[in-house]
């Protein structure tokens, strides 16, 4: 179903979720993500200054005093992380690099919890250890360095995408095509994701199935999917990964409707492929009163207060329960009727 927001003039209706602070990576099959990082990490050992192959600008890379500041290494790992799809976002990322028994302290994990890598958006910064890019996970599990720098790289990508309209945005929900495809809201709202989490249901946690995803169209589409069941990406989650990630979604798109003068009410359609905040404004003249109620579903979302010549209102989250939801705007009005009215609604896309 669609996920139920009262709609009220000037209010907001909004998802309580917990933020996510470090993404990470954790190639323990059975074990759990540490927690996120606490503030910012210590002052390096040593930064290096690695130019971009492209020319728009360098990547500064950090070393911690037991990674030592090794130049061909940074490079490495530029070279790699400039080759992965990306956008402008490239240029604001900082590389840690920390000796392998560094990284669970780092990233805020336990001692033998199997945390890789982590990334934490409040600063751009990737922690990954040192080693060659093929240096397995010491779990076993088979990721290697590439794929735990490939994974983070997709929190970095989410971390400078839009996703307004739910709480927490891109980090927890993954960006705007891809959620949207995947249906993240209403996975959510029914129990089946858990955006944010970094603990208990890390593996539902709709930021780090982006993250896989966005690894299967970065150069590792056999790696075997240990995530959630719910974000197993078929063909038009990756096709939809890919927008976002070269074509990313901006702004909302407008649609109006006009009320006919002498009319009393009015009901227009609208279908909807993207999860979002939907905003309504109808105005009509002074000395008419105006509301809208709003359905989806056959199922009544809520109304707006009756407003004196306008009324306004918002669904925040506008969650899909299908991959086109038409909404249903009806527009009444009492009063003065003798002119025309005007529907304008704000919506995702």
């Amino acid at each position: 179903m669609v996920r139920r927001c009262v709609i009220l003039a000037f209010a907001l209706c909004l998802l309580s979720a917990p933020t996510a602070g470090a993404h990470i990576i954790d190639s323990s099959a059975s074990a759990k993500a540490s927690h996120a990082l606490k503030g910012r990490l210590a002052k390096p050992a040593a930064t290096l200054q690695v130019p971009l192959a492209d020319g728009t600008g360098a990547l500064t890379v950090d070393f911690t005093a037991a990674a030592a500041g090794q130049q061909q290494l940074a490079q490495d790992y530029v070279t790699f992380i400039e080759a992965l799809p990306h956008g402008a976002e490239l240029t604001k990322l900082r590389l840690l690099i920390a000796a392998f028994g560094e990284v669970e302290r780092l990233c805020g994990g336990q001692p033998g919890d199997g945390t890789f890598a982590c990334y934490d958006g409040n600063i751009n910064q990737m922690i990954v250890p040192a080693g060659s890019l093929g240096t397995p996970s010491e779990d076993g599990s088979g990721y290697t360095v590439a794929y735990a720098l490939t994974h983070e790289y997709g929190h970095h990508i989410a971390r400078h995408r839009s996703n307004p309209g739910l709480k927490g945005g891109s980090d927890d929900y993954g960006p705007k095509f891809w959620a949207s495809y995947e249906m993240a809201c209403l996975k959510a709202d029914d129990g089946r994701a858990f955006p944010g989490d970094e603990g208990d249901n890390y593996w539902d946690n709709p930021a780090e199935n982006w993250a896989e995803t966005y690894a299967r169209i970065a150069g590792f589409p056999d790696t075997p999917w240990t995530f959630s069941d719910h974000f197993v990406p078929d063909a038009g989650a990756l096709e939809a990964a890919r927008r976002d990630v070269l074509a990313p979604w901006t702004h909302s798109l407008t649609a109006t409707f006009d009320l006919a003068p002498g009319r009393h009410s009015q009901t227009f359609t609208l279908p909807v492929t993207l999860d979002g905040a939907i905003t309504i404004k109808a105005r009509g003249a002074h000395d008419s009163k105006l509301s809208v109620a709003v359905s989806a579903g056959g199922e009544r979302l809520g109304a707006t207060d009756k407003g004196a010549g306008r009324s306004s209102g918002i669904i925040q989250p506008a969650c899909r329960a299908n991959p086109t939801e038409t909404y249903r705007f009806t527009v009444r009005r009492s009063g003065n009727v003798s002119r025309d009215a005007q529907l304008t609604v704000s919506y995702a896309g």
